[in-house]
């Protein structure tokens, strides 16, 4: 850690307060004989909140120059479990040849293992004791881009089209987590043209992200969407869309 003080003051001192935070507590770390440690006897009453709003440091610049270091030993232990965990998930993903459950598909088969997919047969079904599994009604690719995220965590999405099919097999095999990935990506990237569309999945798909997103760049749109040929389709056959719409319109 580097330092330069200004040559208009001499006589300013750079200091170094290092403190550690576990369990909420914070303490003073020493350093002796080039090391730093540490020890929770006595917390101090100071908390660190995510760090964010850390207490005001009232020092004088004439006594020398005065800044914190904080190191959270939670969350260092939390990420080196996470990235074991995550290693070893990334080596069954790329080790296929191990993998007990067969996806079949028209033309083309993805395997997967059982403890990654455990929640895909937690239902007593027949899937769950042959663990072969016909899939009919979600494309080879968007399924592999599934498994990819259970196995790594990871999304790699072209498009909105792409995404959206994504979305819906995330909620077909209730994956919470990549359906509100997918729903993050489709808010970025909303047109006039295509809100209305994804305002009809948010509504079906139940995903409260898209539906808030879309929702609003309607009404804030309405001029130019509300009087497409597809809007008075959404009129028709999904009222309670409608009136979510027409009120935030109103709000305006």
């Amino acid at each position: 850690m580097e330092m330069t003080l200004r040559d208009d003051k001499p006589n300013i001192k750079p200091s170094v307060g290092a403190l550690a935070s576990k369990d909420g507590d914070l303490n003073k770390m020493k350093y002796r004989s080039e090391k730093w440690t540490v020890s929770w006897k006595t917390p101090l009453l100071a908390k660190c909140i995510n760090c964010y709003n850390w207490p005001t440091r009232m020092y004088n610049y004439a006594n020398g120059v005065v800044f914190d270091v904080v190191i959270d030993f939670n969350h260092l232990q939390h990420h080196s479990v996470k990235t074991r965990s995550t290693q070893h998930l990334l080596n069954l993903y790329n080790n296929p040849e191990n993998a007990d459950v067969t996806f079949n598909f028209e033309n083309q088969t993805l395997l997967g293992h059982t403890p990654v997919l455990a929640a895909m047969f937690k239902h007593n079904f027949k899937e769950n004791v042959e663990k072969v599994v016909e899939i009919a009604d979600i494309k080879w690719n968007i399924f592999a881009a599934l498994l990819r995220f259970l196995y790594t965590r990871e999304t790699d999405l072209e498009n909105t089209d792409a995404a959206a099919e994504l979305l819906v097999a995330a909620d077909k095999y209730a994956i919470d987590s990549l359906k509100e990935e997918c729903a993050a990506y489709i808010t970025q990237n909303l047109t006039v043209e295509n809100a209305i569309s994804y305002a009809v999945l948010a509504n079906l798909r139940h995903s409260v992200v898209l539906h808030e997103a879309t929702s609003e760049f309607i009404a804030r749109n309405a001029k130019f969407i509300c009087s497409r040929e597809k809007w008075m389709d959404v009129f028709k056959n999904y009222p309670e869309l409608t009136f979510v719409v027409v009120k935030r319109i109103a709000n305006f």
